[in-house]
């Protein structure tokens, strides 16, 4: 039996503010490292949600200077209280948007909640039924202006471990979110 060789191909993407905090820095070592695609969470400093204008168009004609393409936003968008109103992370995604059409994306990554304080472990189960209804807003804002959201999982937030972002990805639906 033979073995043949695979076709498959991906394009390898990287969060550059984990390099260097100056902007500039980061695309030249990305170039470096061969690659190409940036996951833009933040720029000299400044998390990706409190660029300004100016500051997202310097962001993107630097991208188009080092030839690198923004693979999506990592936005702070869900790393918020799942007890906060809900249009306060509404209104972000909206900023969110306008600064993903700016520099050329339409994915983006989101979180799903924290739980209260003092929640215990056992107590983020719990949790998951009230992140749907945020979450599934979140996506259907997304889908209404075109873009794709994609949930990421971190210690401390709702979607923390395998079996609660399961649970979130089935109930909001795969084909709508997209999983980190």
């Amino acid at each position: 039996m033979s073995i043949e060789p695979s076709k498959a191909s991906f394009a390898l993407s990287a969060f550059g503010d984990e390099i260097v905090v100056d902007f500039e820095s980061q695309l030249q070592c990305l170039r470096d490292l061969n690659i190409c695609w940036l996951d833009l969470r933040a720029a000299w400093g400044v998390g990706v949600l409190h660029l300004d204008d100016e500051m997202v168009a310097r962001v993107h004609q630097l991208c188009q200077l080092h030839g690198i393409k923004i693979a999506c936003i990592g936005s702070p968008v869900g790393k918020s209280p799942i007890a906060d109103p809900p249009e306060v992370e509404l209104a972000n995604l909206e900023r969110i948007f306008r600064i993903a059409e700016r520099v050329g994306t339409r994915m983006i990554r989101v979180f799903s909640f924290y739980p209260p304080k003092g929640t215990s472990e056992s107590g983020y189960d719990d949790c998951i039924e009230e992140s749907f209804p945020r979450l599934r807003r979140l996506v259907e804002l997304a889908k209404r202006d075109g873009f794709r959201l994609v949930l990421e999982n971190e210690k401390g937030i709702v979607g923390d471990t395998v079996a609660r972002c399961h649970a979130l990805m089935t109930a909001i639906g795969g084909a709508d979110l997209g999983f980190a």
